[in-house]
């Protein structure tokens, strides 16, 4: 019997070596199956970024494809009707200083500012975006810290006053000609931007918006995952919190199709998700000609939104439709990226 003992002892040892071996090894093969499986959700993010931003340089070349047309169709062809020499080489600036812009909106080219400044001039035509003298930098938004810690969306905020601003256009298209008017938008000018191009009658302006074009910018721009905060002019309303997500979309006949996803959060909390797949009928414009892209939000609010070149974002107003099927401008959002 006194043998039996260690070799119990022994046996239960090598049975523990080999259960420990067993264990370590399943261990290891659940962490490597778990490291396999983050770096494939990784990938796939990462190819889904790739995807947006390959549908988003797509959109951009189609636009500057439909611009190239429309300068090819209208001033080529009144350029070759002309005869005296002198009207001929005026029509020929046109259509170089065109060009120009059209290679600058879509930031295809730099040139130094006196260079855009004569390309304008030629052209009679407006700059979408501010860059000269090589890439843009971003601006300062009015009211951020540059040594902002937390890095939120507050630091993208435009700071408004509490009273709603009264509109400095008249008329339908008044905040139109305003638009056009005034300075491109930016983060730092937002404020003064769109006060000048608030609307006083929104349901007007949408009902005669004519269907999106194929090629047109403001759906490229608007390609993407954007984020920002609303500004409202009454301090009693929620704390408010927008997410954006666009994926690929496509002009079918008088149709934009693709997805959208629009996220509301209301003092942290999420508070609804609008999800569109086929037809985005959410996405609009006016009837008076504008580089605006109007968005349904919710249930009688509509945003107003201008793409900012230099941070690939939006500024905008937000409006509410009254009980008397007037529009009211309730505040003000910057998406960004």
């Amino acid at each position: 019997m006194r043998f039996v003992y260690p070799l119990v002892v022994l046996t239960l040892m090598l049975f523990s070596i080999a259960a420990g071996f067993f264990i370590g090894k399943e261990v290891r093969d659940n962490k490597d199956d778990g490291a396999s499986a983050e770096l494939a959700r990784q990938a796939e993010l990462s190819l889904n970024q790739v995807n947006v931003r390959c549908d988003k340089q797509h959109q951009r070349l189609l636009a500057v494809e439909h611009e190239l047309s429309r300068i090819s169709e209208i001033d080529v062809t009144e350029y070759l009707r002309l005869k005296d020499a002198d009207v001929k080489l005026a029509k020929l600036s046109e259509i170089m200083g065109k060009l120009f812009i059209v290679f600058l909106n879509y930031s295809l080219v730099s040139l130094p500012t006196e260079q855009v400044e004569f390309a304008k001039a030629q052209s009679g035509e407006k700059l979408l975006n501010t860059t000269t003298d090589g890439p843009a930098t971003p601006s300062t938004p009015i009211g951020e810290d540059k040594g902002s810690a937390d890095g939120s969306d507050a630091d993208h905020q435009i700071h408004t006053s509490p009273e709603v601003p009264a509109a400095k256009s008249n008329g339908r298209a008044g905040w139109a000609d305003a638009e056009r008017a005034g300075s491109n938008p930016t983060m730092s000018n937002a404020k003064d931007f769109l006060e000048h191009t608030a609307i006083p009658d929104l349901r007007a302006a949408l009902r005669d918006g004519p269907p999106f074009q194929e090629g047109d910018s403001r759906l490229a721009h608007i390609l993407g995952a954007f984020s920002g905060q609303v500004s409202f002019f009454d301090a009693k309303r929620p704390k408010t919190r927008i997410e954006l997500e666009v994926g690929p979309v496509e002009v079918s006949g008088s149709q934009v199709r693709g997805h959208l996803t629009l996220r509301t959060f209301k003092d942290g909390v999420q508070a609804g998700t609008s999800n569109s797949n086929g037809n985005l009928d959410d996405l609009m414009t006016s009837g008076s000609p504008s580089t605006a892209l109007f968005l349904k939000w919710g249930e009688g609010k509509f945003f107003q939104l201008y793409y900012v070149d230099q941070q690939d974002g939006f500024v905008g107003n937000i409006y509410e439709m009254t009980a008397t099927s007037d529009s009211k401008r309730i505040g003000t959002i910057t998406l960004t990226h």
